[in-house]
Parts: structure tokens; sequence; C-alpha cells
């Protein structure tokens, strides 16, 4: 769960937020006791709920339990299930976009 918190702070809240004053984004982290209000203040709720949103990389529904991050890509909300080569599909995407490679 803890990927998953980081990832949803650094890829989603980011592009969401307000910019400071020096040019910086603010970066909230939410809590999962808190995924349930952050997910119906996008609007997202009841899509998950229903089993309408699916894992970017394989396409498996996520729900709750099964979200390891969520993150926008080409201007949209994505979700990864809980299946590391998933998460780590999404990641490369993400460096891909922001033109940074991870190094080990």
């Amino acid at each position: 769960m803890m990927n998953f918190l980081k990832s949803l702070i650094s890829g989603f809240l980011k592009l969401i937020l307000p910019p400071r004053r020096d040019g910086q984004k603010v970066i909230e982290a939410i809590h999962e006791d808190n995924l349930e209000d952050f997910l119906q203040k996008l609007g997202l709720l009841e899509d998950l709920r229903s089993g309408q949103l699916h894992c970017s990389s394989c396409n498996r529904v996520v729900d709750m339990n099964s979200i390891q991050c969520v993150f926008t890509h080409e201007g949209k909300i994505g979700f990864c299930c809980e299946n590391q080569l998933c998460y780590e599909k999404m990641i490369e995407v993400r460096e891909g976009e922001s033109g940074h490679s991870r190094s080990c």
C-alpha cells in the first residue's frame, strides 16, 4: 500500500495542485483511509465500485484492494494494479514522459 501512496502523490497530485509562489507545486499525502474521498472528488468512485476501472498495463479490473497507484498519462488518469510488472511498466512510461531515467 505504501507504493500506492507514493505513486499517488508523485504521479497525480503534482498535476492538480496549484503552484506555490516559487513555481513548485504543493504535494499532499492521501492516507488510504481517505482514498474513497479522493476518488469521489475525481468522479471515479462509482466507476471503481462498479468494476469499470482497469489497470492501464494488463487491463485487469481494479478495486480498492488491488490499486497500487493512480497516475496521469497523456492528460488522462490511469490506474495500476498490484502486479509488480504492471507497476514497473507504469514507472517506465512516466519516466519516458519526463525524460528522466532510473538507475539501479
